[in-house]
């Protein structure tokens, strides 16, 4: 069986996407990407953030439908968090129901 890294197959595809635009517009928004994955910006922390945060949502919803094993990946998620308010909204999450 053959695993792949998820940051090897994502830089892969920004560098193929970046191809296809101009010079300074395509070094723009590398730098950019770069600087959200790699920096420990306050911006590039809570786009991390964000994205732990809609992982989060995304396995409460199917746990709310039956599916448990979603519990490992929902810890994962919340463990990564940073921010102050992304572990209050995920603090929340975890308080609500699904009729909420």
């Amino acid at each position: 069986m053959r695993f792949f890294s998820a940051r090897d197959v994502e830089d892969r595809a920004a560098s193929e996407q970046m191809q296809r635009l101009l010079g300074t517009l395509a070094e723009h928004l590398s730098l950019e990407m770069t600087a959200r994955t790699d920096g420990n910006s306050q911006e590039a922390v809570l786009a991390r953030d964000a994205d732990n945060l809609e992982h989060l949502v995304q396995a409460r919803e199917y746990e709310m439908q039956g599916f448990t094993a979603t519990k490992k990946w929902a810890n994962s998620c919340e463990g990564n968090l940073v921010s102050k308010a992304a572990k209050e909204l995920a603090d929340e999450l975890q308080r609500t129901t699904a009729n909420q």
